[in-house]
């Protein structure tokens, strides 16, 4: 049925998930995963792989509200199972993923926006276009303008549908995963197939880091 591993005999080693992962992501990314495997772990007991169902999503959901953690930091832990999951599936470790629709936890409806839509589209009408792609990447995710301006492809988890910010990114301190509406997902991979090259979503002028958040908050404050 499968190679005879369990799952956290999978994680390991040079052909391991983890292995996977650090040619995939950058340092701070993996460092995310690696942490949400950490929380998992307590709540999943090893197995063998071809034990894998919804019975481990349900573990992980139930220590989540048993430990009054935020459904969204749950469902981030839910979405990183999922991914090893299906790496899983297509090294051929297993014959089929279990996990391809398990529903997520609900979360809180976003707070009412402090301006209409109508004075949105005009505040965009007036700014530069890279300004503009922020303001609606902002509005869409509610983000803090320093991990839009910041903010890197290789945070970016599209097959996951979702933004993975480390706890070292945001201010808070917490490790977030930023669910991302279909319209995003398919905004960020267009862009990043006409930018192949570059680190950041708005690269400076030049190319080199990043822009400048002081500089882009004083634009926006005029405009606005």
């Amino acid at each position: 049925i499968t190679n005879g591993k369990t799952i956290y005999e999978a994680l390991e080693g040079k052909d391991g998930y983890f292995a996977y992962c650090k040619g995939q992501f950058k340092e701070s990314t993996n460092e995310t995963k690696k942490y949400a495997w950490v929380i998992i772990k307590k709540a999943i007991k090893d197995a063998p792989l071809h034990s894998i169902d919804t019975k481990h999503v349900d573990a992980i959901q139930n220590y989540g509200v048993e430990n009054g953690i935020k459904n969204s930091t749950t469902n981030f832990r839910v979405d990183q199972f999922k991914a090893f999951v299906k790496w899983a599936k297509k090294k051929k470790l297993i014959q089929f993923n279990p996990l391809t629709d398990i529903e997520r936890l609900s979360e809180p409806e976003p707070e009412d926006k402090l301006i209409s839509d109508d004075d949105f589209n005009k505040l965009l009408e007036v700014c530069p276009t890279h300004l503009q792609e922020m303001i609606w990447v902002d509005w869409q995710t509610g983000m803090r303008l320093s991990n839009v301006v910041k903010l890197r492809y290789d945070q970016l988890d599209l097959e996951l549908g979702g933004i993975n910010i480390t706890a070292l990114e945001m201010k808070k301190g917490k490790t977030v995963f930023i669910d991302l509406d279909p319209n995003l997902i398919e905004w960020f991979e267009r862009r990043r197939a006409a930018h192949p090259h570059d680190e950041y979503v708005w690269p400076a002028p030049g190319g080199v880091g990043h822009r400048n958040p002081k500089s882009l908050s004083t634009t926006f404050t005029r405009k606005a």
